[in-house]
């Protein structure tokens, strides 16, 4: 169960013990006259709801937690230790289905590093991934509470919006887009820049389960990619227009920094 629906069930359960604790308070207090049920109602919310109100209050700073768990900050390193496909794959399972029961919408963005292999080949695998967490964590100080951000492939991280809409998710891609193209990332005492292609998968009732949705934002990146990097895609995709698997601004029109 739940932090949410967990504190909806204690909820209940505390005014159901309330309830029945009220009678024989009533009866102990019967001395105070007039004031026996209200001073029994009282007593008994304060020995079954309090109690339960601090419960409830712990189980919402859990949840809380376990979405403040994706990006663990270092105070010594002054670095972002960002957790990977897995642990992003645990939270925003659980995430697509509460949007997908209740229709409160959601999005998938994926973000890819432009000319990422460039970046390795030219400044060593090190600096690359400095870049690649850099970014990564600047993205993460601009997203909600209920969002939730992850290193995702070689050179990408993906980002999940919860209680997005189509609109609402492709002026979020395009924020980052347009936030990571003046950030500096730093290597060693050295400036280095990148920009990023993302692409959008907004869910939709194709998305039959998350996989499906995680696959457009991977064809919808892939494509903003081709385009020439540094740009905003949004699935559905024509996959008759794309390149070869692997095919990138890496390999095609423009020119690195690196």
């Amino acid at each position: 169960m739940g932090p949410v629906r967990g504190a909806l069930a204690l909820t209940a359960v505390a005014a159901v013990l309330a309830g029945l604790l009220a009678w024989p308070l009533t009866e102990l207090l019967g001395s105070v006259g007039r004031w026996a049920a209200p001073l029994a109602a009282a007593l008994g919310m304060l020995v079954v709801v309090l109690p339960m109100a601090l419960l409830m209050t712990k189980l919402a700073r859990e949840l809380e937690r376990q979405r403040l768990q994706l990006l663990r900050f270092d105070g010594a390193e002054g670095q972002a230790t960002l957790p990977g496909r897995a642990q992003f794959m645990a939270l925003i399972e659980r995430e697509w289905a509460r949007a997908r029961r209740y229709g409160a919408g959601a999005a998938v963005l994926l973000v890819d590093i432009d000319r990422f292999r460039r970046l390795g080949n030219a400044r060593g695998a090190a600096a690359a991934e400095a870049v690649l967490q850099q970014l990564a964590s600047h993205t993460a100080t601009t997203l909600r509470g209920g969002d939730a951000l992850a290193l995702y492939g070689d050179g990408q991280f993906a980002v999940f919006l919860a209680q997005a809409d189509p609109t609402g998710a492709l002026d979020a891609a395009e924020r980052i887009r347009e936030r990571l193209e003046q950030f500096e990332a730093e290597w060693q005492g050295q400036p280095l820049r990148a920009t990023v292609s993302v692409g959008v998968a907004t869910l939709r009732p194709a998305h039959q389960n998350l996989a499906a949705l995680l696959d457009d934002a991977v064809l919808a990146a892939a494509a903003a990619s081709q385009d020439g990097g540094n740009c905003v895609r949004s699935a559905p995709i024509d996959t008759g227009r794309l390149q070869a698997p692997g095919s990138s601004v890496d390999d095609n029109q423009r020119a690195g920094p690196f």
